[in-house]
């Protein structure tokens, strides 16, 4: 017999003798010893929140320079219309176990997202009348959300 054989004959033994379930076995083969996935998990975390933040700042700086040459339905879709589509890939996003840790920023970005299209349709539909109307109507639609 080969080393190998040998060393698969003695952990079979060990996982009789101890009881142990073959996820349990798995997982703790599968998970690093020394801390090295740790590393890597931190930094796709760093690249997510960056990759995160550049396509905010992205998106921020294309609607100021673009503001001025669009007309009302172009400024609600692009401010009101990220805002739902972020709210809605944090709907799905919770709904799948996969990608339930994305669901929080999401949700977050489209609570900033939402009121300023909201404002941003009220400004533009309605010129005059009271602030106070914009922000109980937002209010009101972040509430049924």
């Amino acid at each position: 017999m080969s080393a190998k054989e040998d060393a698969l004959k003695q952990i079979a033994a060990i996982v009789r003798e101890h009881d142990l379930s073959a996820d349990e076995v798995l997982a703790e083969i599968s998970s690093a010893p020394d801390g090295s996935g740790d590393k890597t998990s931190v930094l796709t975390k760093m690249l997510g929140y960056f990759g995160g933040i550049f396509m905010l700042a992205g998106l921020g700086v294309f609607i100021e320079m673009q503001w001025s040459s669009m007309n009302s339905f172009a400024r609600i879709v692009i401010t009101l219309g990220s805002g739902i589509a972020t709210f809605v890939m944090a709907y799905f996003a919770v709904n799948d176990e996969r990608w339930e840790k994305v669901a929080t920023p999401l949700f977050l970005v489209a609570a900033l997202l939402q009121p300023m299209g909201i404002l941003v349709a009220l400004d533009e539909f309605s010129r005059g009348g009271d602030e106070r109307h914009a922000s109980l109507f937002t209010s009101g639609v972040l509430l049924i959300q």
